[in-house]
């Protein structure tokens, strides 16, 4: 059952493999346009196999399973793509064992989709890795994907998905890189550091521009860490995610330039469940929704917290203050804990936020402070916000007018569980200031002219999208969403 192409053909060939011996062997015959058919099974490779076969954009190598799910790869089976471009591996089920189960190591253009990973660990581990060769001279990494795959169930130190980079002269995080379409849940339980869901970079890559997309993912009971996604990296767009149940939120923890855009974090009352927390400089927060949280401090549905150093050191772990970021056009609802500001974690950051602006926003609250300030924030911009203390909330600070925060009903009505403005609403062309960088709201519909408070614009025929669901996800077929391929 073990095809190859002749040696001298340039016509692209499929080849057919059944057991592990004959993938080790033919996996590094494939050239430009050849398909690799794996049959139905369990395929113990006992090694991380390393793939050099490349592939062209017209001429891409696939390496996928003949029946999506029907292929399961256990114990020490491992691939490395390594040096190599246009490659793309789909459609198997990986219950690796203590191993990267897929790692992508100085590669463009290559590819992981369909899949479902469930791995095995008994010690620290990633999962999925892109990253730079040893080997590398300069920075290759870029331009990959990691779409339309199921994570679940990880339940020791590591993350599902690690980014890293070039390390030597000029170090430089992967680049262009996508994750779009995934299903990612129960991960845990919680540990103090080092099992976030996903994470681009580290510190030693802070300050290179990434230009990551995160988009369309689901995330599920993702408790392991309280950065859920954690940001190292500068110049990344988070955007059209749904964070369900998660004791965590996402966390900008070394990034500036970062754009967080169109998502939906839902607590459901869970404990701990948070929003986005922000440090350094120059990060876009806006047309996001958030209901249902219940963590404070660094959990808040938007949490400025305190830092405790001004500048990056490299090999540090430190924390930058936030200075000059905008969290702009969101609409918070129902949350035990919405802005929270100056936290003071373990009191060892006391650089407080600075020149920061939240603009536009609505805010519904019914327990606690709407606004907390554990400390002053140095120069902290308010306008055009709406936002109303309901049932046993307090706007929680003082002097403040009415074109910094307007305190009125924003008379939301409850329609698919989300809180959606009104015909009558006072957040209706209210907003204030210019924010060009705000054209559409999270609906995908234009903004107006005079554009409405909140996340979104009211309009009685637009768009109207809902929080991503398990059942938006088609396992081991299509995996695709309603949100799209």
């Amino acid at each position: 059952m073990l095809c190859f192409p002749l040696v001298n053909s340039t016509k692209a060939e499929t080849i057919t493999v059944a057991n592990a011996a004959q993938f080790l062997e033919a996996v590094n015959k494939l050239k430009a346009g050849d398909s690799l058919e794996v049959l139905d099974g369990k395929y113990d490779l006992k090694t991380n196999a390393v793939i050099t076969s490349t592939g062209t954009e017209q001429k891409p190598v696939v390496i996928r399973a003949k029946n999506p799910g029907g292929v399961v790869f256990v114990n020490k089976s491992y691939l490395t793509l390594r040096f190599v471009s246009y490659v793309t591996i789909e459609g198997f089920i990986f219950r690796s064992k203590n191993g990267a189960a897929v790692t992508f190591e100085s590669c463009t253009h290559c590819r992981v989709t369909k899949s479902e990973f469930k791995l095995i660990d008994t010690e620290e581990n990633r999962w999925v890795y892109i990253t730079e060769a040893e080997s590398a001279t300069e920075p290759i990494s870029g331009y990959n994907r990691i779409d339309h795959n199921k994570f679940e169930d990880k339940s020791e130190k590591g993350n599902m998905i690690t980014t890293d980079g070039f390390h030597k002269k000029s170090p430089q995080i992967s680049q262009h890189d996508l994750i779009d379409h995934n299903y990612f849940r129960n991960v845990g339980p919680r540990i103090e550091n080092g099992m976030e869901t996903i994470r681009l970079g580290q510190g030693t890559l802070t300050g290179s521009s990434g230009f990551t997309t995160i988009e369309y993912n689901l995330f599920e009971n993702c408790d392991g860490d309280a950065e859920i996604i954690s940001v190292k990296c500068d110049s990344n767009f988070i955007r059209y995610n749904t964070f369900r149940k998660c004791q965590g939120g996402v966390c900008l923890r070394q990034s500036s330039g970062t754009i967080i855009e169109g998502n939906f974090f839902l607590g459901e009352g869970k404990k701990e469940t948070g929003g986005v927390r922000v440090y350094r400089s120059g990060n876009l927060i806006f047309n996001n929704y958030f209901s249902g949280l219940t963590g404070s401090g660094n959990f808040g549905a938007l949490s400025f917290t305190n830092g405790d150093h001004e500048t990056f050191k490299a090999h540090e772990a430190i924390h930058i203050p936030p200075s000059g970021n905008i969290f702009a056009f969101n609409t918070l609802a129902y949350n035990e804990h919405n802005i929270e500001i100056g936290y003071n974690q373990k009191d060892k950051t006391s650089l407080p936020p600075k020149n920061n602006v939240i603009a536009n926003n609505v805010i519904i609250g019914n327990k606690n402070k709407i606004i907390n300030y554990y400390t002053k924030p140095v120069n902290q911009i308010w306008e055009g916000n709406l936002f109303y203390a309901d049932g046993f909330s307090v706007l929680g600070i003082a002097r403040v007018l009415p074109d910094q925060i307007r305190e009125a009903d924003p008379l939301l009505r409850q329609e698919d569980s989300i809180w959606r403005i009104t015909k009558n609403s006072p957040a209706v062309n209210s907003a204030m200031g210019i924010y060009d960088f705000v054209k559409t709201d999270i609906n995908g519909n234009l903004r107006d002219e005079l554009k409405d408070a909140g996340a979104e614009e009211y309009s009685s025929n637009g768009l109207k999208r809902l929080p991503l669901k398990a059942a938006d996800f088609k396992l081991n077929s299509e995996m695709l969403t309603k949100s799209g391929k």
